[in-house]
């Protein structure tokens, strides 16, 4: 006799264990990482304090002395007097170099002529806006041009006579930071009439929250400053 046994077989059961993380979730949690330490970036990169290279420095102190040095020489050729710098309802913009119609005031006047002045002087290398590149390419390809450097007009106490004796000891340009806060290092520097720069390592001290009462007050606490700052 054949016996014949029957084979059970039980069924195997498969557990799926389901995994802390789906794919979704597991993106966005990298993705709020990535944007926290983003946040974190740039937190740390804003409260540290941009140091200016040795170079920019003494390049922005040198443009200063160059432009003063242009502006004695304009003043030789023109009876005495320096470049005007204001027209109509262009008052008051002193660092505008060339109005949107295209016409040159101010320092842009100087490009003109040959008094040893390129557009790039007009350029703050310790900027981070108006910087010689800028105003160069702005120079050469638009209207509505502005630069780094504010110039003193001669309606500010100012005569437009260069060599008159009540412009000694004057300030003639210093950084648009002053007012703007373009420069990254925090200081600023001014160019008197003589032809030295005075640097200022707080220049918000001329000023009241962020902005001078005036032009006019701006240039006179520029023009104190002269005796109570290192000379450079």
């Amino acid at each position: 006799m054949i016996l014949i046994h029957k084979l059970s077989y039980k069924k195997k059961r498969t557990t799926y264990i389901r995994s802390n993380f789906t794919r979704i979730e597991l993106v966005i949690a990298v993705a709020a990482i990535f944007m926290l330490l983003g946040l974190l970036l740039l937190s740390v990169s804003g409260r540290r304090k941009v140091t200016p290279s040795p170079s920019q420095e003494i390049s922005c102190r040198n443009n200063l002395k160059i432009i003063g040095a242009a502006l004695s020489s304009y003043a030789e050729r023109n009876r005495g007097r320096i470049p005007p710098s204001n027209i109509r309802r262009y008052t008051g913009a002193s660092n505008l170099l060339k109005t949107k119609a295209g016409k040159q005031i101010g320092l842009g006047i100087l490009l003109d002529h040959n008094y040893g002045l390129l557009p790039e002087n007009l350029g703050c290398p310790q900027q981070s806006v108006l910087t010689p590149e800028r105003v160069a390419q702005n120079w050469n390809s638009g209207t509505g041009v502005f630069g780094a450097y504010l110039y003193r007009e001669t309606e500010y106490e100012f005569n437009r006579n260069w060599s008159d004796d009540g412009n000694r000891n004057k300030a003639v340009l210093l950084d648009f930071n002053l007012v703007h806060n373009a420069h990254q290092s925090g200081d600023t520097n001014i160019l008197y009439w003589d032809g030295h720069v005075v640097n200022i390592a707080s220049p918000h001290s001329l000023v009241t929250d962020g902005l001078p009462n005036s032009l006019s007050a701006l240039w006179k606490q520029a023009d104190q400053a002269n005796s109570l700052s290192t000379q450079k």
